[in-house]
């Protein structure tokens, strides 16, 4: 009886040290991929609207190509 005890116990204790291991991984990993996924979001959303920028920056170039393509050495700068 006192060692079936004891050794139940000891199981028992085992099996809760396991789950709460297991709990506190589980909240660590959800933690990790949160984080990573407002990374994530924080590049696109830099990248997107550094895209924005550019296409804008493209598009003063390109009216500009065209409203002085006669003059050669203005569309030469303008290309550089």
């Amino acid at each position: 009886m006192s060692f079936t005890f004891i050794f139940l116990t000891f199981v028992l204790f085992l099996v809760i040290l396991t789950l709460t291991l297991i709990f506190i991984n589980g909240l660590t990993f959800f933690k990790t991929v949160r984080l990573f996924y407002k990374q994530y979001n924080f590049v696109l959303n830099q990248h997107q609207s550094g895209m924005k920028r550019y296409n804008a920056y493209a598009r003063t170039i390109q009216i500009a190509k065209d409203t002085i393509c006669c003059d050669e050495s203005i569309g030469k700068i303008l290309e550089e």
